[in-house]
């Protein structure tokens, strides 16, 4: 019973983040008062709150305690985390000096994540539906953010940085690509993504995704010889590199992979109605190739992670581009139709992980009551 009412407290909470989110949206400024704003704001309390208030409440929620504890009782240069990223590190030596608690780093990492991810999401709400946006991000990564909370905060600044790539401005993308790598090292694949993207290349942003596809024979032994050498140069890397990859198209994956049958199918109608969409699909699709080797060596499970956000406009753009269907009617009956399509979707994405033996978050368990 507690496990059902831990499910039921997911989900509600991030069905209630949305509508939130959604009704920020459709409501306009009056009179100088922003009450969209106000609304949205709810939103990131409401989906940030359980993150950062959990207790004992995920699978390293043991080891970011014992982390914290360590530097607070021996210092920064204990060997128990000398291997930890010093954005990291930095933060925990933060908080040991101002909160002396180690939930303040939960509730700040909880703070900073949500707080770029939303951001990225505003950047681009004028092509997307927020409240669509919001509900995909819950159930494409607001779980995971429970056991990956270093990797998810630099997730969250690469996805808050891509704004500089359309903007052109790439020193300013690979400032914040630098924060993000204090924070997990996997990230540093995010430099070169960034030349790549630049808009003189931008046209070869989805053969050089599907390339890599067709590429699925040889990867494994160009990822296991890249594997060893960053193992010399960062010993963390040592521990997520197997000397053998085998592909794993398996049942999560094939689920993960649906939804590119809408976005082929109506590509040019997205591209048409948000020009930056060429980049988050050859994302998505890269992803779907890691994801089929992510569970022989687990960095790149880490890569996945970072390249999801990518879904996260995918489906928020979808809803738009049926806006310009002819009759209202008919044009509510599809929104419609669309809308119960992503959320029925991403529900059974969450009941799939649920049972895929991966989830920690059972029961949940706040600060309150430790």
């Amino acid at each position: 019973m507690q496990n059902i009412n831990s499910y039921v407290f997911y989900i509600s909470i991030i069905c209630i983040a949305s509508l939130l989110a959604q009704l920020s949206q459709m409501i306009a400024p009056k009179n100088g008062r922003n009450d969209g704003s106000l609304l949205l704001i709810a939103s990131f309390v409401i989906i940030t709150l359980p993150v950062a208030l959990r207790y004992a409440t995920g699978a390293d929620y043991d080891n970011y305690v014992a982390f914290f504890e360590a530097i607070r009782d021996r210092g920064i240069h204990d060997p128990m985390v000398n291997q930890l990223e010093i954005g990291y590190l930095l933060l925990n030596y933060i908080c040991v000096k101002l909160f002396d608690h180690a939930q303040s780093v939960f509730i700040i990492m909880a703070a900073l994540t949500n707080y770029f991810f939303f951001k990225a999401m505003i950047y681009e709400a004028k092509k997307i539906n927020l409240g669509i946006a919001v509900f995909v991000y819950g159930f494409t990564l607001y779980f995971w953010s429970f056991i990956i909370i270093r990797n998810m905060l630099g997730i969250a600044i690469i996805f808050y940085a891509l704004r500089f790539i359309f903007e052109r401005k790439l020193a300013t993308y690979f400032f914040f690509v630098t924060i993000a790598v204090l924070f997990h090292y996997s990230l540093v694949i995010f430099y070169p993504l960034g030349i790549l993207y630049v808009e003189k290349l931008k046209k070869y942003r989805i053969p050089l995704a599907i390339l890599s596809v067709l590429l699925i024979p040889i990867i494994p032994t160009m990822i296991t010889i890249l594997g060893s050498g960053l193992s010399h140069v960062l010993s963390r890397f040592a521990a997520y590199t197997l000397p053998h990859l085998q592909v794993g198209i398996g049942k999560y994956t094939i689920l993960c992979a649906l939804p590119l049958i809408p976005f082929s199918i109506y590509y040019k109608k997205l591209k048409a109605y948000n020009g930056h969409i060429s980049l988050y699909l050859s994302f998505y699709i890269i992803s779907l190739v890691l994801l089929s080797f992510a569970t022989s060596m687990t960095i790149l499970s880490r890569y996945v992670y970072a390249l999801w956000p990518s879904l996260i406009i995918l489906f928020a753009s979808f809803l738009h581009i049926f806006d310009h269907i002819i009759g209202q009617r008919k044009k509510f009956i599809v929104k419609s139709l669309v809308l119960s399509s992503i959320v029925s979707y991403g529900l059974v994405l969450i009941v799939f992980f649920v049972h895929n033996g991966t989830f920690y978050l059972v029961p949940y368990k706040t600060i309150f009551e430790r």
